[in-house]
């Protein structure tokens, strides 16, 4: 299923969204995302994330929104969809007044302020293979074969990726998948968040873009050829999931979000739970440090990362709780 993409995706979609800032030369559809030697999806590809995939905000109800209050500063949490649709907009009122009524927007990275030749220049250190190692030599036999056939529904082939390290393969087809049902991540909620942030208030950022790609490199090359190969089986599918995840999202029901994106993964392989504590839950931890450290500080915050990270007992909303913090969901 989808899901397992996407929750693997969730937590670093930063970093797919960089990927799609660089050059798209090979691209089939001028706005698809591509990585070197990645095309897009096909021009005219299935979009399903119009019409009933996209669910009508409620009247009333929850959002995906917190409220924290300490003793000196004060933040709203969101939760975010990396990927968006046309139909998640206009927000609901209260995100934006929440927004304005703060004085610095905080992200897991603010990947706008780098240029795209410093993007490509860290990808490249990270994502890509220095030393004369290719992709095939790293992947078995019967992984490389699978990849050249999904590589050529996308009208590109293996050869074209032999420099890449499998993770990076497998984000880049998981963003041209999203892509095909209709997401784009020029629609995520972060991002829309940070354009309007944009010289009107100070955009603060929890982790580096560096730092993100460095959690993804430090997979083994055997989780990396995992997390290909569960990439080659979902690829296709997934319809059901995503309109779960954008109900749950738009109702605002965290312990949804928290079964869609964060159980199987903590509960299955130990490949899988080793990428949900890095992914996760440290990531989590290290979080609220900063988060703590700013709230100490005082002032009003409006802090928008990944919906994952704020949902279940690892989640940053407990986590501020147990230090005294009161937390209340919009």
């Amino acid at each position: 299923m989808l899901k397992r993409i996407m929750r693997k995706l969730l937590p670093l979609a930063a970093a797919l969204f960089a990927l799609s800032l660089m050059p798209a030369a090979l691209a089939k559809c001028p706005d698809a995302p591509t990585a070197p030697g990645l095309h897009g999806p096909p021009c005219g590809a299935e979009d399903l994330a119009r019409g009933s995939l996209d669910p009508a905000y409620p009247a009333s109800g929850h959002h995906l929104l917190w409220t924290v209050t300490g003793p000196k500063g004060s933040a709203y949490l969101l939760g975010s969809l990396h990927f968006g649709t046309p139909a998640l907009f206009p927000l609901p009122a209260e995100m934006t007044q929440a927004f304005e009524s703060s004085q610095a927007l905080v992200v897991e990275t603010n990947i706008t302020a780098l240029t795209p030749a410093q993007i490509a220049k860290i990808v490249a250190a990270k994502a890509m293979y220095s030393d004369g190692t290719t992709l095939s030599q790293v992947l078995s036999p019967a992984t490389w074969r699978q990849l050249d056939t999904v590589m050529k529904k996308f009208g590109s082939s293996a050869q074209a990726v032999q420099r890449q390290k499998p993770w990076l393969v497998s984000l880049s087809l998981t963003s041209m998948a999203l892509k095909r049902f209709g997401f784009d991540e020029n629609l995520g909620i972060d991002n829309h968040f940070m354009k309007l942030a944009d010289k009107h208030k100070p955009i603060i950022q929890l982790e580096t873009f560096e730092q993100q790609l460095n959690f993804l490199n430090g997979f083994s090359n055997a989780e990396q050829e995992e997390m290909l190969k569960e990439t080659f089986d979902d690829i296709d599918k997934g319809r059901a999931f995503l309109v779960d995840t954008l109900k749950a999202w738009q109702t605002g029901d965290a312990h949804k979000i928290d079964q869609l994106l964060n159980e199987e993964f903590r509960n299955t392989s130990k490949t899988d739970e080793h990428m949900y504590r890095v992914l996760i839950a440290e990531r989590n931890a290290t979080m609220v440090d900063k988060l703590d450290t700013l709230l100490t500080q005082g002032g009003k915050y409006f802090v928008v990362l990944g919906a994952a990270h704020f949902v279940g007992s690892d989640g940053i909303v407990e986590m501020l709780k147990a230090r005294g913090y009161r937390v209340q969901q919009d």
